[in-house]
């Protein structure tokens, strides 16, 4: 087996596994102030501190212009409230750009409010929004510190134990994710998404058993669907070397209705660990022409027909899979079965 085999067999597990859908908003949306849809006037009037509370009312209600794009109410706030300087302050500030959409510039307003809190109460739910905030600007190991320093002051919190899990998943640090999901399943029943994503997580760490225990638990109570739940078991058969098993779990998926790409490509490595490569072959060249194929099936179905001598095939895999992806470096390995098909084949490119 050489490099391409090792690249493939990590390519049946998703890098980044979904517990929730990204939703870290959804704890934000009862705090945001103005909606999209608000519309606010400028004007010169200026409010002080004791009047905050009214104008933000106004700004809330306030539809009486065309909005001017893209930040045009945090331009009315800062026009009409001048510097936020107090945690109801800068949390309002935090609100306004929320509402448009600038969600590393309410981060900012939010570690500021942290920063003048008089109140310890307000933190763990304040660093959470931060946390929600990194994540939806995409910052997944910033988002991990802010969940964790409201979970140091709430550790009853399953909703922050949850997006801590969801934070892990998308930093592709699988251990903690599985460790901060396994305290969530202790305050929460898991949702079967949640379920999913539990046993996605212990194949990913090779805790094969506890997994089959779960696919027989998922079985028993109806909790995932029958096709899922073969590509699982499959996916821990090739795990723990039993080819065999794997390949027929693998097509029980695939009959069943499950995820093609995922039975497909299970299918085509438990064939090329039995040494059945034309039936790898075929598999990975019907994947492809029902455009289902990522670049790990291009790579598969290049070096299967490269095994078979199928040089022909090389050639046009390799060449759909360079225009497809490039030549970034996951994709040049197609350059070597292109230059080793055409000097076996004694073929001379366009």
């Amino acid at each position: 087996m050489n490099e391409n085999d090792k690249a493939a067999k990590k390519s049946i597990f998703p890098k980044s596994i979904r517990v929730i859908a990204l939703i870290l908003a959804v704890l934000l949306l009862g705090e945001v102030v103005l909606s999209s849809s608000v519309a606010v006037s400028f004007s010169s009037r200026k409010y002080d501190d004791s009047q905050y509370e009214q104008a933000a009312k106004y700004i809330e209600r306030n539809d009486s212009y065309l909005t001017a794009g893209k930040l045009s109410r945090m331009r009315a706030a800062v026009s009409m409230l001048g510097e936020a300087k107090t945690y109801e302050q800068l949390s309002l500030f935090a609100s306004v750009a929320i509402a448009d959409e600038d969600y590393a510039g309410a981060a900012d307003y939010l570690i500021k409010a942290v920063a003048v809190c008089k109140d310890e109460r307000e933190l763990p739910y304040a660093y959470l929004k931060i946390g929600c905030l990194m994540a939806l600007s995409g910052s997944w190991s910033a988002a991990a510190t802010y969940f964790n320093h409201s979970l140091a002051l709430d550790e009853a919190n399953p909703d922050a134990w949850l997006m801590l899990t969801e934070a892990y998943l998308n930093g592709g640090d699988y251990e903690k994710a599985y460790k901060t999901l396994e305290t969530y399943s202790s305050f929460e029943a898991l949702s079967p998404e949640e379920f999913d994503a539990l046993i996605q997580l212990k194949i990913n760490l090779e805790k094969y058993e506890d997994a089959l225990a779960d696919c027989d638990k998922a079985e028993r109570d109806g909790s995932l669907a029958a096709a899922d739940i073969a590509l699982y078991r499959g996916q821990i058969n090739y795990g723990m070397g039993d080819y065999a098993a794997a390949l027929e779990q693998a097509r029980k998926c695939r009959d069943a209705g499950g995820d093609l790409l995922k039975a497909g490509s299970l299918i085509a490595l438990c064939c090329e660990e039995i040494g059945d490569y034309q039936t790898a072959l075929d598999t990975c060249l019907d994947l492809i022409g029902r455009g289902l194929a990522d670049l790990t099936l291009y790579q598969l179905a290049a070096q299967d027909a490269y095994l078979l001598s199928d040089h022909e095939t090389v050639i046009r895999v390799s060449e759909e899979a360079l225009k497809k992806y490039g030549e970034s470096g996951d994709a040049l390995v197609f350059q070597k079965w292109l230059g080793l098909s055409y000097f076996e084949s004694n073929t001379v490119g366009d």
